[in-house]
C-alpha cells in the first residue's frame, strides 16, 4: 500500500473541513428519510443515529490509508438503525436491496459471523451503502451514507467492542479481547431466541386483535378515562381485523392516529353524548361507544364500509356497528 504524503494528507484534511457542512446537511436529510422509511415499513420504536464523520476521526485515519482515502472512506455520512429483532433487520435490508427506499442503493456488506470463519467471534451487523438524494459536495460529487442495521443486542455489544477493542484508551490484552469477543455468542443466541418467540406470538390468532387494541386504546384514552372491557374488545377486533388488508397493516397505526386527529372534535362530541356517562350507555346497541375499538370502527366506516359490512354480516354486531355509523353520519348499507 502506498502511504499518502504529508502534503496529500493535508490537502484531504482541508477538503474535508471545507465540505463538512455539506456532509452535515446530508446527515440531517438522511435522518428524516430513515424516519419516513421506518413509518412506511411499520417498524416502531427504532433508534436512529445519523452523523457526519467527525473531522478529527477522519484526519486520524489519513495516516493509515493511501492517497485514495477520500474515495475509500464510505462513512463520511454514517447512520445506525437499531431495531428490536433480526426479522426487522431482514425487513429493512430487503427494502434497501429492492430499491424501496428514498435512497439510491449501492451494495450490502453482511458482517455477521455466519459469513465468516465459524471459529472466529466478531462484530455482527449489516451495512448498507447508499447515496443521499439531492445533496452533493461543492463540486457536484454525490454523497454516500453508510447505514448500519442492528438489533438492540447487537448495538450494545458493538458499542462495547468499539470502545474496548476498536478504539481503546489503551491496547487490551489478548485475554481481554477474547472475553469481549465471546459476548457476541450471547448476542447471537439472544437475538435468535427473540425471533423465535416473536414468530410464535405472531402465529397466535389473538396477536393481531391485541395489537389493534393496543393502538386503539392509546388513542381512546386521550378522550376518556375508562379503557373499556378488554375481552369484549378482542372479540370485536377479531371479527373486523380481516378488513385491514396486508398492504394497510404496517402503516395502519399511523393511519388510525391521523384519522383520529383529523376528526378529534367530532369524536369528542359523540363520546360525550353517547359514551359511558350518557343516557344511552346501558343500551346494547350503544355499547361500542364505551369501547376503544369504536375508533377503528369509525375509521372503517369512513374508508372500508363494504368490507366492514361483510365482516359483521349475520353477527350480533350489526346493530351496535350500525349505531356507530348512524351517529357518525354515514349509515351502512346492510341487506
Amino acid at each position: 500500500m502506498t502511504v499518502a504524503s504529508s502534503d496529500d494528507r493535508d490537502t484531504v484534511r482541508r477538503r474535508y473541513i471545507a465540505e463538512h457542512p455539506n456532509f452535515t446537511s446530508a446527515a440531517t436529510a438522511s435522518a428524516a428519510l430513515i424516519e419516513t422509511l421506518l413509518r412506511q415499513l411499520g417498524i416502531r420504536d427504532a433508534h436512529v443515529k445519523v452523523r457526519a464523520k467527525d473531522i478529527a476521526s477522519f484526519v486520524k485515519k489519513l495516516r493509515k490509508y493511501d492517497a485514495n482515502y477520500w474515495q475509500s472512506t464510505t462513512d463520511k455520512v454514517g447512520a445506525q438503525i437499531v431495531v428490536h429483532t433480526l426479522a426487522e433487520v431482514r425487513q429493512l435490508r430487503a427494502a434497501f436491496e429492492r430499491g424501496d427506499t428514498p435512497f439510491e442503493y449501492l451494495e450490502t456488506t453482511d458482517k455477521s459471523i455466519y459469513d465468516g470463519d465459524p471459529r472466529k467471534l466478531r462484530y455482527t451487523g449489516v451495512h448498507i451503502q447508499t447515496v443521499v438524494p439531492g445533496i452533493t459536495t461543492s463540486n457536484g460529487e454525490r454523497i454516500e451514507c453508510e447505514i448500519q442495521l442492528r438489533t438492540q443486542a447487537q448495538d450494545v455489544w458493538a458499542y462495547l467492542e468499539h470502545g474496548l477493542i476498536y478504539k481503546p484508551v489503551i491496547e487490551p490484552s489478548v485475554q481481554i479481547a477474547r472475553k469481549v469477543a465471546r459476548l457476541s455468542v450471547l448476542v447471537e443466541l439472544f437475538d435468535e431466541e427473540v425471533d423465535s418467540v416473536m414468530a410464535q406470538l405472531q402465529a397466535d390468532p389473538r396477536y393481531e386483535p391485541a395489537l389493534l387494541l393496543q393502538h386503539a386504546e392509546r388513542l381512546y384514552l386521550t378522550f376518556v378515562t375508562e379503557p373499556g372491557e378488554t375481552e369484549l374488545s378482542l372479540e370485536v377486533l377479531a371479527m373486523i381485523a380481516p378488513t385491514i388488508t396486508a398492504d394497510e397493516r404496517s402503516a395502519y397505526p399511523d393511519h388510525l392516529a391521523e384519522f383520529v386527529d383529523s376528526h378529534r372534535d367530532q369524536i369528542e362530541d359523540i363520546l360525550h353524548e353517547y359514551g359511558a356517562n350518557s343516557p344511552s350507555a346501558g343500551e346494547y346497541n350503544y355499547f361500542l361507544f364505551t369501547q376503544p375499538e369504536s375508533l377503528i370502527l369509525w375509521e372503517r366506516i369512513a374508508n372500508r364500509p363494504r368490507a366492514l359490512v361483510h365482516s359483521i354480516q349475520d353477527s350480533d354486531l350489526i346493530g351496535p356497528v350500525s349505531a356507530l355509523a348512524d351517529v357518525w353520519g354515514s349509515p351502512l348499507s346492510i341487506d
